[in-house]
């Protein structure tokens, strides 16, 4: 692919430009903008997720802690109180009292109760099914040792008694006892499922010591977690998010909207695990946790993204509990992607009204420039109409119409003086104006009007100009309709030729077309002539078509683009001979070959203009075929051709006879009694055997 083909392909419209620049400049502002926007968003909105989550972890902390600390507050006060050896452990005592305003004012508390070292219990509760308190006592310093328990009604009296000497319950052997009994401070026990009500809970304890420091009791507190999943239940933590609390061995303390508790294959109920419960969304949390043991990990479920957040108990709350806070990514960043597909959308719709702007804007602007192109292009096939007017407010633009106004305004006093189609065919093939000419079969025309010089003697010059000029309007007009070049204006003949510059292989065809409507059309001309008083311009046309040399003539500074040789003597000598034969249009052998089926014609003569040793057969332009009168024009033309063929037979009295007999026909005729005359001069007097029938004429 050389250069200008590469540039061909390479080439766009000024409209289609215009409208990619203006669009790729949006979309590339637009997608910047939402791009930007998306990621800060995105930045932004994770931080905040993540704040949102520490957030939500540390109020589920705080309100753990708050929800646990009555029970060790309850337990230490308590254990105060129970310092004091004097007190009174029993029904309707200082401490039982105590006991049952704890469990009375903290919901949360399902049992306070009391153990010695000697086994004997006393408890607090409130009953599951009730709500109401009850009280339990276990003595085991009487024999037999019993136990009690105190039912009351919902205020506060008892209600009813049981008394068993059938004990199993020792507090002794139990995890908080032993627990606390260990150490001096409180103590919390692992979560584990109350007997009563098969509810998950914990229970903080603390050792009752004696002045001396030995144990004495434990007093503890009951919990039941399931107010935990109740308020995880309604914490707002994202729109899909979920907050849990579990321990160091994964089980679960407190789940928002479900069981924390299962049964074993024995039925022996104990605490769930994160990994049992029936959510594959939080089994995958618990595993994407085991895998990274990061305090913060993502993970993929079903296609969509999570945030996991897990946070510690603070180490002063005595167990490794653990917050986990579990989020969508989507719940934070899908307003931001809905944003953001709204600003494509937007965006979208931006870019549709700037195609449509930019298609209105680079119209506005394209079309003077494409109007402004087609008038270039028709100057350059030097087609010169009236001045462009385009309608624009472009400054560069207006000075483009106002360049080729002025342009055309130039060229069109220019095209009077060089044939329109010479210029066009030198810019079409980029050919330079110089010297030099090359040969081509033209058909060529002469014309003359009859008598000019007594025409002329008859008016000023300014008004013979004025009447030359109506004139030649018409010969021009015709020729140049018919493809013609006007080589020059003679005075008032006129010299034109066809097939060049403009290759045209109807060039005869078109000569002999533009003679028969330059008659018919001067015939109108000269009725007005005739009409206003002014003599008529009778005209003579001289046709012949040969090889002739065409092109620039003249030297580097001035050139003329004509046609030289014999075919062109000819032809002028042809327009000449008219005068002789009284006709008005004579075409040579060469060009009548070409046109022969088209027009009637009739064979006039064999001649030797003057200066040529050989003859040319020349006819008389009479008709087109196809115009009103053909028939008659063409039984003259039959008759004078069979005539004249007897005439070259040297059959004077045949061709004598014929020849009067279209002088009878024809009396006006003056091909005819020219005939007649040399007929009867042949008769009289033969020529020589070597005559050829050829007629030396001694006109120019």
């Amino acid at each position: 692919m050389n250069d200008k083909q590469k540039r061909a392909w390479l080439q766009r419209t000024f409209k289609l430009d215009i409208v990619v620049v203006f669009s790729s400049l949006i979309v590339v502002t637009m997608a910047a903008i939402t791009a930007f926007t998306y990621v800060q968003n995105r930045r932004e909105s994770l931080s905040l997720a993540d704040r949102i989550m520490d957030q939500t972890a540390q109020a589920v902390i705080e309100k753990t802690i708050e929800y646990l600390s009555p029970a060790q507050t309850a337990a230490e006060l308590s254990s105060e109180l129970l310092r004091d050896e004097g007190i009174v452990i029993g029904p309707d005592s200082e401490i039982e009292r105590f006991f049952m305003r704890i469990v009375a004012n903290y919901p949360q508390i399902s049992l306070v109760y009391f153990g010695d070292e000697q086994g004997n219990f006393s408890q607090a509760s409130r009953d599951f099914a009730s709500g109401n308190l009850v009280n339990r006592y276990i003595r085991r310093n009487v024999e037999p040792a019993t136990e009690t328990y105190y039912y009351r009604d919902a205020e506060g009296a008892v209600a009813n008694r049981t008394v068993s000497d059938k004990v199993k319950y020792d507090p002794r052997l139990r995890p908080w006892y032993k627990g606390a009994g260990q150490g001096e401070a409180a103590f919390w026990t692992d979560i584990y499922i109350f007997n009563t009500g098969k509810v998950p809970g914990i229970t903080a304890a603390y050792p009752v010591r004696t002045a001396g420091g030995e144990l004495r009791g434990v007093v503890a507190a009951d919990l039941t977690l399931a107010k935990l999943s109740e308020f995880l239940q309604g914490l707002e933590v994202s729109e899909r998010g979920i907050a849990f609390l579990m321990d160091e061995r994964s089980q679960l303390i407190a789940f928002p909207g479900k069981s924390t508790v299962i049964a074993d294959a024995d039925d022996k109920v104990r605490p769930l695990l994160v990994g049992e419960l029936s959510d594959p969304w939080v089994t995958a949390a618990a595993r994407a946790y085991e895998d990274s043991n990061e305090t913060r990990f993502t993970f993929e479920h079903a296609g969509e993204k999570t945030i996991g957040f897990v946070t510690d108990f603070p180490a002063a709350f005595g167990k490794p509990w653990k917050t986990v806070v579990l989020v969508p990514v989507d719940d934070f960043l899908g307003p931001i992607k809905r944003n953001s597909m709204i600003t494509l959308g937007i965006s979208f719709g931006i870019l549709l009204l700037a195609v449509y702007l930019g298609l209105r804007f680079a119209r506005n602007i394209a079309r003077p420039v494409e109007h402004l192109t087609e008038e270039l292009n028709k100057i350059r096939d030097f087609e010169l109409g009236e001045s462009i007017a385009v309608n624009s407010y472009i400054h560069e633009i207006q000075l483009m119409e106002s360049a080729i106004n002025s342009m055309k305004n130039g060229l069109q006093a220019f095209r009077l003086y060089v044939p329109a189609d010479l210029v066009r065919e030198m810019i079409r093939s980029g050919q330079e104006a110089a010297p030099g000419g090359q040969e081509r079969e033209l058909t060529l025309l002469f014309t003359d009007i009859t008598n000019f010089t007594g025409i002329a003697e008859e008016m000023t010059a300014r008004e013979l100009m004025v009447h030359l000029s109506e004139y030649f309007d018409v010969i021009s007009g015709v020729i140049g309709e018919e493809q013609g070049t006007i080589d020059k204006y003679i005075g008032d003949s006129v010299m034109a030729f066809w097939g060049a510059p403009r290759a045209n292989e109807l060039h005869a065809w078109h000569a002999c077309k533009a003679v028969m409507r330059a008659l018919r059309e001067l015939e109108s001309l000269n009725a007005s002539r005739k009409a206003h008083g002014n003599i008529p311009f009778e005209t003579r046309f001289g046709v012949h078509t040969g090889f002739t040399i065409v092109g620039n003539m003249g030297s580097r500074e001035r050139l003329n683009y004509t046609a030289l040789g014999d075919s062109v003597n000819l032809a002028s000598r042809l327009e000449g001979v008219n005068k002789y034969y009284g006709t008005r249009a004579l075409i040579s052998q060469s060009t009548y070959r070409y046109v022969r089926d088209d027009f009637v014609c009739r064979p006039l003569d064999i001649i030797a203009v003057k200066g040529k040793s050989t003859g040319v057969k020349i006819y008389e332009l009479m008709s087109e075929v196809g115009e009103p009168g053909e028939d008659q024009v063409r039984g003259v033309a039959r008759r004078f051709r069979a005539a004249f063929e007897l005439y070259l037979a040297r059959d004077w009295s045949s061709a004598l006879e014929a020849f009067e007999l279209l002088a009878q026909q024809n009396p006006d005729d003056q091909p005819t009694q020219l005939f007649v005359e040399r007929c009867r001069a042949y008769q009289a007097q033969p020529p020589g055997e070597d005559w050829s029938g050829i007629w030396r004429m001694q006109t120019k």
